[in-house]
């Protein structure tokens, strides 16, 4: 069983959220809450995206190379895109968040905890264009299938579903 659909989930489902949960954090603060530590955990949510974005990737490129002779180049092109994007995306944020957890003056920290709102409410429309092409390869495509031989891809479309 290929090991990329099983990683992708996380990144996804987390980072779909992390915009929201960062801006509560922010709230919070703003609210008089002592939310220094309740930042970190903003900042380790985003590490968390990051890594299993990253994980996420490395597998797909290894999917990528094996399927490639059995999908179309212009489907996986689309999916890896929006795939490279979402992980550059979600490693920029678990730096902004990081860098605002330790940011001593409260100005700086206030502009590196809004620009790490942005970026993680934007994290949910890249997730979810990385996660649509993924799926389109999968059930327009077929990659599920294709991919459990090595049987070549025009064969598998002779074959027929």
């Amino acid at each position: 069983m290929p090991l990329h659909p099983a990683l992708v989930h996380v990144p996804l489902g987390l980072g779909a959220v992390l915009g929201v949960v960062l801006l509560s954090l922010l709230l919070l603060e703003r609210r008089g809450a002592s939310t220094r530590a309740l930042w970190w955990v903003g900042a380790a949510l985003a590490a968390i995206v990051a890594v299993g974005a990253l994980a996420a990737s490395s597998a797909g490129e290894d999917e990528a190379l094996r399927l490639s002779r059995r999908l179309p180049a212009a489907a996986l092109a689309v999916h890896e895109e929006a795939a490279e994007t979402f992980t550059v995306a979600s490693v920029l944020l678990a730096l902004l968040t990081l860098s605002a957890g330790v940011a001593a003056r409260p100005r700086t920290r206030l502009a590196l905890q809004i620009a790490s709102i942005a970026l993680g409410l934007a994290l949910a429309p890249l997730g979810l264009r990385a996660g649509h092409a993924g799926g389109a390869l999968v059930w327009e495509h077929g990659a599920a299938a294709r991919g459990t031989s090595d049987v070549p891809r025009a064969a598998v479309d002779a074959a027929g579903p």
